[in-house]
């Protein structure tokens, strides 16, 4: 059982004497049947994190002292998060083998060191907590990892640091028409570079993206294997890439001809490129101009002349396209003039 003892303290030459059992020269009260054990761990469920989302931990705090000794009591729990790192929600909190929650404190949304009151822990019991960070949106890619304190009245425990969180930028999409002026009937090639540029510091996978080509812009059917993942299109329009893997720093590039089959400018933007660090951005927008051939005519004016006469010839350049039409340029070999 637990029966308190009062230890007498007395200081004899810079030395501490007792007449009791005194832990570290300085607890005042032990037990018959021996001092509370604090333990700490902190793991994490998100190793791999890209910045601007979030982390989950879990703490979990214990008494491993010999059954019958005091229970630990006035435990609490100290966070003190990396630099970047801020307090989301708390998830759960377990209780089990007797421990209580005396007093209930919870963090607010955005503290750097969260705390959540005090607990109980009768020999062999345990808490585990379960929270979610923040992580900013300008965090740069590294590991991240930090202690866990745990305090209580007969003494405490530190963690690690353990928990390292893994942050990375997400991937990044951009597209482009080379050349990005064709004429009605031409070909023009239509590239998506994906990126995972340094310094992030993971390989990235489960890439993932969908681009329905605009009207009067047409692709070849079929299925690719490219950048790790495999290339769909159906439809004469509809693209879609899932599957891909990157290394972490490298780029890689998906050509795709396409033909422009109508007038007009074509603006194309994919949609947002996914992977296992969840949504990422969409490409910027790329855009393909498809333009009618200018028509030409010509007359004589007049017609009919005399040896020696004049005329007058015209040349009449047509446009019919909805934008101007720059570097129109033809040859006319006159014959017998």
């Amino acid at each position: 059982s637990c029966t308190p003892l009062t230890s007498n303290i007395t200081k004899t030459s810079g030395s501490v004497h007792t007449d009791n059992n005194v832990v570290n020269g300085v607890g005042v009260i032990v037990s018959t049947g021996g001092l509370p054990i604090i333990g700490a761990s902190k793991t994490t469920s998100t190793p791999l994190q890209a910045a601007g989302t979030s982390a989950t931990y879990t703490i979990v705090f214990n008494n491993t002292g010999s059954v019958g000794s005091c229970p630990a009591t006035n435990v609490q729990v100290k966070d003190s998060l990396p630099t970047g790192f801020t307090f989301a929600s708390t998830d759960a909190i377990a209780l089990s083998g007797g421990a209580t929650r005396p007093t209930i404190t919870n963090p607010v949304a955005g503290a750097t060191t969260p705390t959540w009151g005090s607990f109980s822990l009768p020999a062999g019991s345990s808490v585990s907590l379960t929270f979610t960070a923040n992580i900013a949106t300008s965090q740069a890619p590294s590991f991240y990892k930090n202690n866990v304190t745990v305090t209580s009245d007969a003494g405490g425990a530190t963690s690690g640091p353990t928990a390292a969180v893994a942050v990375t930028g997400k991937p990044a999409i951009s597209k482009s028409f080379t050349p990005a002026f064709i004429a009605t009937g031409a070909t023009s090639n239509m590239r998506f570079t994906l990126t995972n540029a340094s310094p992030n510091i993971s390989d990235v996978s489960a890439l993932a993206f969908t681009d329905a080509l605009p009207a009067g812009v047409t692709a070849v059917n079929g299925t690719s294997a490219v950048c790790g993942g495999t290339l769909t299109i159906t439809g004469g329009n509809a693209l879609s890439f899932t599957g891909g893997t990157l290394a972490a720093g490298f780029s890689c590039n998906i050509d795709v001809p396409v033909t422009g089959t109508t007038a007009g400018v074509k603006p194309n933007t994919t949609s947002v490129l996914s992977s296992n660090l969840g949504a990422g951005f969409a490409s910027n927008t790329a855009t393909l101009t498809v333009s009618n051939a200018p028509s030409i005519s010509k007359a004589f004016a007049p017609t009919s002349i005399v040896s020696g006469g004049t005329s007058a010839l015209t040349f009449t350049i047509g446009n019919t396209n909805t934008t101007p039409l720059n570097n129109v340029t033809f040859t006319d070999s006159l014959i017998n003039m």
